[in-house]
C-alpha cells in the first residue's frame, strides 16, 4: 500500500488459497491495496499441496483482468510450505509450458521451504531467479519470508518506474544483489560521464555529516 502511494502505481490484489486439488479458493478478488482486508478470517490452512493446479487456476484468473488501455503488469507470488503432492489437472510439463509462455507483463515468483522443493519448482518451470527459500517451521521463518516479499516487491515497483514489465530475477533485484543481469532487469542505464563529477574524499573524522561537507565544497 505504501509503495502504491509513494510511487503512484495503482495496485489491486487477489489472494488464492489451496490445499487439495478440489480445495482451491479465491478469498480476496481484485481489491484496491489501500482497502485490503485482513485475510485471517478467511484463511484456514490444512492438508496437502496442489501447487500446480492452484498456480494455473490463478494464472487463468489473471487473464480475465481488463487490459485494453493503460500500462498493466502482474506480480504473482506462490507460497508453499511443502512438496507439490496432489495436483490432478495440471502436469509438470503443462505448468512448465504455461510458465514458459507467460505474457510479457506477468511475473511469477515462488517461495518454497527447502532445496528439494526449489528443485521441484525449477522442473515445473519457475525461473531460477524467481525462486527463494523460506523456513515454514516457525514464526521467525514466516517473518523472514514476509521480508523477502517486501524487498522483492520494492525492487519490482522501482523497476516498473523504469519501464520494466516483467522479470526473471525477482528475488535477485534487491540492493543486496547488484550485477549486470539485475541492472539490466531493473532497466537502469549508465549516466553519461559528462553529467557527473567524481570527488576524492580525504580522511575525515568519523560520523561527519555528509550535507555540510558537500556544501562546504561548493556543491
Amino acid at each position: 500500500a505504501k509503495l502504491s502511494q509513494d510511487m503512484e502505481q495503482e495496485t489491486r490484489v487477489s489472494v488464492w488459497v489451496f490445499s487439495h486439488s478440489h480445495d482451491i479458493h479465491c478469498i480476496i478478488s481484485d481489491v484496491d491495496v489501500l482497502r485490503l482486508p485482513d485475510i485471517e478470517p478467511y484463511y484456514h490452512p490444512h492438508g496437502m499441496t496442489a501447487l500446480r493446479d492452484a498456480t494455473v487456476i490463478a494464472l487463468d484468473d489473471i487473464k480475465t483482468i481488463p487490459q485494453h488501455r493503460g500500462d498493466h503488469a502482474v506480480l504473482m507470488y506462490v507460497l508453499s510450505d511443502g512438496d507439490e503432492n496432489v495436483s490432478r489437472a495440471v502436469s509438470v510439463e503443462q505448468l512448465r509450458q504455461r510458465l514458459g509462455s507467460l505474457p510479457a507483463n506477468v511475473t511469477v515468483g515462488a517461495l518454497v521451504p527447502n532445496a528439494k522443493c526449489a528443485e521441484q519448482a525449477q522442473k515445473m518451470g519457475f525461473a531460477d531467479g524467481n525462486i527463494t527459500l523460506w523456513d515454514a517451521a516457525d514464526r521467525e521463518g514466516t517473518i523472514a519470508a514476509s521480508k523477502k516479499v517486501e524487498t522483492a516487491t520494492t525492487a519490482y515497483f522501482t523497476a516498473r518506474t523504469k519501464g520494466t514489465r516483467a522479470t526473471n530475477t525477482l528475488f535477485k533485484m534487491g540492493e543486496e544483489t547488484v550485477n549486470a543481469a539485475t541492472i539490466a532487469a531493473a532497466g537502469l542505464k549508465p549516466l553519461d560521464y559528462t553529467v557527473y563529477t567524481l570527488h576524492h574524499i580525504p580522511a575525515i573524522p568519523a560520523k561527519t555529516e555528509i550535507r555540510p561537507y558537500v556544501q562546504g565544497l561548493g556543491r
